[in-house]
């Protein structure tokens, strides 16, 4: 091999290797919320009703879906990282498990391994769930209450639950590479961070991806482009 075909031979390698990743490969996602419940016993530790939520979660190499329900991809270990600031708390951590459910109709969306990862809330939509584990911060602690991380297969150091209500979104139980902020918008999407008495509840949303939000922009000025020339 000369080395003038070196760089376009390591490029078509690259690509190659690209495209045998999944599409969710190395991806991220970021959530915003507003705190919704705080347990009695944790009210006067820091966090109050309506407090800011920011959550951000990166996902790591490929792992393989080992959930052989047809309607749930069950990806253990699919996070590899994360952060979440609640009020005045910032907490992170390392790895965690991404639950996807292809329009459920059945309980736990006709999975025994994924429960209790769904429940009833989840009939009849589309659903991914970010179930993030191993802080690498101190924990949050709320009048002497800790943030929970361990335990049974239903507590992690803290969740975020995206439904789409037309069940239209997904097309399998693949991890989608982009949440449509436009699509996943359902009431239903969550999140919770577990502690002794109870979760802290908060709403989220999705942030649209840069690349979306400058269309988004693009899109609303040539709008009002048009609308102004109507008007001359």
């Amino acid at each position: 091999m000369n080395r003038a075909s070196l760089p376009r031979t390591l490029a078509v390698a690259a690509t190659l290797a690209a495209l045998a990743l999944p599409s969710w490969a190395n991806g991220s996602y970021s959530f915003v919320g507003t705190v919704t419940t705080v347990p009695d016993a944790l009210l006067g530790g820091g966090i109050v009703v309506g407090d800011t939520v920011r959550f951000e979660i990166s996902l790591g190499p490929p792992v393989p879906d080992v959930d052989p329900a047809p309607s749930v991809g069950s990806w253990a270990g699919a996070i590899g990282s994360w952060t979440l600031a609640i009020g005045p708390f910032v907490t992170s951590g390392l790895s965690g498990d991404v639950v996807v459910c292809d329009t459920p109709g059945l309980p736990n969306c006709g999975s025994a391994i994924s429960q209790p990862f769904f429940n009833g809330e989840a009939f009849g939509k589309d659903a991914v769930r970010f179930l993030t584990r191993e802080l690498t911060s101190p924990p949050i602690v709320l009048n002497g209450y800790t943030q929970s991380c361990a335990g049974s297969s239903s507590v992690s150091c803290g969740n975020a639950n995206m439904y789409d209500d037309t069940a239209l979104a997904l097309t399998g139980t693949a991890i989608p590479p982009v949440l449509d902020p436009a699509v996943f918008n359902s009431a239903l999407s969550s999140g919770r961070v577990g502690f002794g008495p109870g979760p802290v509840l908060f709403s989220l949303t999705v942030v649209p991806e840069p690349g979306s939000a400058a269309l988004m922009l693009v899109g609303l000025g040539l709008l009002a482009l048009a609308a102004r020339r109507r008007r001359a």
